[in-house]
């Protein structure tokens, strides 16, 4: 993800063999690694969603320690790593509010994968949802009303994008391809969703974008290798992706508006 200022964006990295959290300075190029995992709190951190807080002093991550999954904190002004009090068997995909002093994360108590809402100031936890279909990658609306999110279905197995009203927990299906929709993100204003999809089985994950108001879809990449792992900065309406080439994902950054003008990515 970007910080606030858009000054830096951090991603998970396995050059070194194990995960990594690793910030990159937009404007010098320098690299610093945060988090490495084989510590006295991480065994392992989580490949997935990683996030910065609204302010950008703190970054939330999904890791593992003793075969047993814990959502992580890491205070950038301190540069140290707190646990999140969750006792919860699977947890991944948090990811911050830019609203209120929550998050959102996918955990699964017993057989499917739920989204939860975590209050960071009361420490309650509520469980967004509870039937029979998996869901993953949940985010919240630029307003916070809504929460989009994947979720299989049952009979093709297949993953659509979602929404839910937070108020009312009225759910909308916005995609229907017969291929995978998945990692949904909003676009600045909250109109449109960005996602990753390899629209018909067997073709390359690509990005399109989704209109909430008329369900209208746009393909934004054709890469034959595929398009991965988006985020998206509010403030500058930056898109970040990883996108595989020569043997290796690397990180792109382009203009929401002009994310399929390949030559564009830097």
């Amino acid at each position: 993800p970007f910080s606030s200022l858009m000054k830096t964006i951090v991603f998970i990295s396995d050059e070194k063999g194990d995960n990594e959290i690793v910030s990159l300075d937009l404007h010098s190029g320098r690299k610093k690694v945060l988090v490495s995992g084989n510590n006295s709190k991480i065994d392992i951190i989580h490949n997935g969603r990683i996030s910065f807080s609204p302010d950008g002093k703190s970054i939330l991550f999904a890791g593992e320690k003793t075969h047993r999954d814990y959502l992580y904190l890491y205070d950038t002004e301190k540069e140290s790593v707190s646990v999140v009090p969750l006792r919860i068997h699977k947890i991944k995909s948090p990811v911050y509010s830019s609203t209120e002093n929550k998050i959102l994360f996918i955990g699964m108590e017993s057989v499917f994968n739920d989204i939860y809402e975590y209050n960071l100031t009361t420490c309650a936890l509520e469980q967004i949802t509870n039937d029979p279909e998996d869901q993953d990658s949940p985010v919240y609306s630029p307003s916070g009303s809504e929460i989009a999110f994947s979720q299989e279905n049952r009979v093709s197995m297949r993953k659509d994008i979602y929404t839910i009203n937070r108020k009312t927990r009225e759910k909308k299906r916005i995609t229907d391809f017969p291929g995978d929709e998945t990692e949904p993100v909003y676009l600045p204003g909250g109109d449109k969703i960005l996602f990753i999809s390899d629209e018909n089985p067997g073709m390359p994950r690509n990005i399109y974008t989704v209109s909430v108001s008329d369900l209208e879809t746009q393909p934004k990449t054709d890469l034959l290798t595929g398009a991965f792992s988006p985020c998206v900065s509010e403030s500058s309406g930056k898109v970040a992706f990883s996108y595989y080439d020569n043997f290796r994902k690397d990180i792109y950054i382009a203009d929401a508006n002009s994310i399929d003008k390949i030559s564009g990515l830097q």
